[in-house]
């Protein structure tokens, strides 16, 4: 049967982690994703040869997986007048019937890909690229890279953005039907609560208004807060701001830009 109601119940065990798999990658993306959330993945090198990441949470081709406590990885030592790049990344696995274990049985953990020593250039490793929806059973997600100039450990380099909460990419609106203040301003509430990556948009809206007032008002966004955003009114006539209460309505839309 080809068609499930993968939320339903049925009965029997039947919610795979294809299921969630498809279902994830159809609703946010098929790449790999990055959240902002706990640590973000930071990376930091507690020896020369150890690195450790903090918490965060991931998708790997729809599948989530995160981390709650720092973990750590061996980062094996450099050779002298050789650079190299190694790659930490998270290695999803499924046992296959040549594996110890139950068959099917899914787990992801951290991993080192090293690179190749090279006297003058160093390049990072080949990221195997299987497909986890097209049975392969082994895929990587890269986050560091981690370069090496003889025996001395570079400054790890992100190789992921951190994303947002999906609710904080959906753009909101709204609308405000009020007087203006003595300098001509009128408010809403900032639906983010944060000015980082905000952008604001309004538009007049002279139904309900006189039709003079609607011919001759024109609204601007002005600035705003954490916790406001504040819209001026201004006469399209003689460009002078307004300057006492007067009824407007302005209809307004906000969103986040994505880092």
């Amino acid at each position: 049967m080809t068609i499930e109601l993968v939320d339903g119940k049925a009965g029997v065990a039947h919610i795979s982690s294809e299921d969630k798999a498809i279902i994830h990658q159809a609703k946010f993306s098929k790449s790999d994703v990055v959240f902002d959330w706990g640590d973000a993945f930071k990376c930091s090198m507690s020896s020369s040869n150890r690195a450790t990441i903090g918490t965060g949470c991931a998708s790997i081709q729809g599948l989530d997986w995160h981390i709650t406590s720092a973990e750590s990885v061996t980062i094996s030592n450099g050779s002298q007048g050789m650079k190299r790049n190694d790659i930490i990344c998270a290695h999803y696995h499924c046992n296959s019937s040549g594996d110890t274990g139950d068959v099917g049985i899914e787990s992801v953990e951290l991993t080192v890909l090293k690179g190749t020593p090279n006297a003058t250039a160093a390049a990072d490793p080949t990221i195997p690229s299987g497909k986890i929806l097209s049975g392969a059973v082994d895929a990587y997600q890269p986050l560091w890279r981690i370069p090496l100039d003889g025996i001395t450990v570079g400054t790890p380099v992100r190789l992921f953005t951190p994303r947002g909460a999906l609710w904080d990419s959906v753009p909101h609106c709204g609308l405000i039907s009020t007087a203006t203040d003595r300098d001509g301003m009128v408010t809403a509430d900032n639906p983010f609560r944060t000015t980082d990556g905000v952008f604001v948009l309004c538009q007049l809206c002279p139904n309900g208004m006189s039709d003079a007032a609607g011919r001759i008002f024109e609204a601007f966004f002005w600035d705003m807060t954490d916790s406001r955003l504040r819209f001026r009114i201004r006469r399209a006539d003689n460009h002078e701001w307004v300057n006492d209460r007067q009824p407007v309505r302005v209809y307004w839309v906000a969103f986040k830009q994505q880092s």
